[in-house]
């Protein structure tokens, strides 16, 4: 079975063909009749066009690399957060002391199955 990604790059290559040879292919205007209870609106021509530039220049369909803010993640700070043990703390105040940022904290505490604190019972 091919794969979607390959898939997808063999239709392109398809309607980059047709494109030139001035064919238009009907079927890509078409809805699915196979499958008529989900059926969703055939892709526009402007998304066809930039699927196929971004083909064209990278020889692939899929989305670079996002630039966001680098993950803090690392063994380092995952085996610092599972050794300290002061869950009277808040969140704010143990990712002050640990110098790791709060989301991090909170998605390693999810990560190792911790709770981001113990609430005090009534008679505490």
């Amino acid at each position: 079975m091919e794969r979607p990604a390959a898939a997808m790059a063999r239709k392109l290559r398809e309607i980059i063909a047709e494109e030139d040879s001035g064919e238009t292919n009907e079927v890509l205007c078409q809805p699915n009749h196979l499958n008529q209870n989900n059926y969703t609106d055939p892709p526009t021509r402007l998304t066809i066009y930039r699927i196929r530039d971004k083909f064209e220049e990278t020889s692939s369909v899929t989305d670079a690399p996002s630039s966001g803010q680098p993950i803090m993640r690392t063994e380092e700070n995952v085996a610092t957060v599972s050794e300290a043990k002061c869950p009277q703390k808040s969140l704010r105040r143990r990712s002050a002391g640990m110098g790791i940022k709060r989301t991090s904290l909170r998605k390693i505490l999810k990560e190792l199955n911790m709770k981001p604190y113990i609430q005090a019972g009534p008679g505490s």
